[in-house]
């Protein structure tokens, strides 16, 4: 008999698998199936979520001008599911920047938002000089 979480061989008879603790319940325990042990191994490095200083330290590195792009580009096609996607986010989010800007020198707002930056931050007293 075989556990269906892990694939180890187990007596007969057994109510919990030797390797992993699973409960055995019935007959559809007394045979392998892969792809069911699989689906409940445990995480490995690729599904490894990052750590909260990871997303600062990456938001850090990924601002860097050139050095930053090529990193972005790079960590895009990891092996790193989570890093991946971040950096993906990343790219999206810089693109969204760049169009928002471009909008704002397009239609001719951006004195009006750069008084609405400086009123926002206490900074009126550099307007009126």
């Amino acid at each position: 008999m075989y556990c269906n979480y892990c694939g180890a061989q187990i007596p007969d008879g057994a109510r919990f698998c030797n390797n992993c603790g699973a409960p055995l319940t019935g007959p559809a325990d007394r045979g392998y199936n892969p792809s069911q042990a699989n689906r409940n191994a445990r995480p490995t490095i690729n599904d490894r979520l990052l750590a909260p200083w990871e997303y600062v330290f990456f938001g850090v590195i990924f601002s860097l001008p050139v050095i930053g792009f090529i990193l972005i580009v790079f960590y895009s096609f990891s092996e790193r599911d989570n890093l991946k996607n971040f950096a993906r986010a990343f790219i999206c989010m810089l693109i969204i920047g760049l169009v928002f800007a471009l909008l704002l020198l397009l239609t001719g707002y951006t004195d009006a938002f750069i008084d609405v930056i400086y009123r926002f931050l206490g900074l009126d007293e550099l307007l009126s000089s």
